[in-house]
């Protein structure tokens, strides 16, 4: 369940999701982003861009719009130059 602060925090997240959707170019998905869930779920995208928005992971992609995941979900997550 989500607490107060992540509920406004989510907000924030959601809010810079769609502001930085408009923003990115053809150019920018440049890495690699790997994400390892708690239960071994894993996600590996491709040609992406990633940002920390305090307890949310948002990552955007070139060709399936974006993603938000709460940091309490993840494991682990790494990005590199692709």
């Amino acid at each position: 369940m989500i607490n107060e602060f992540d509920q406004a925090t989510l907000i924030q997240a959601r809010k810079r999701l769609v502001e930085r959707d408009c923003e990115l170019q053809a150019s920018d998905f440049t890495s690699v982003v790997s994400l390892v869930h708690q239960d071994g779920s894993t996600f590996l995208f491709a040609r992406a861009v990633f940002e920390r928005v305090e307890s949310w992971l948002l990552v955007w992609t070139e060709h399936t719009g974006y993603f938000k995941f709460h940091m309490d979900d993840l494991k682990h997550y790494r990005s590199w130059e692709s």
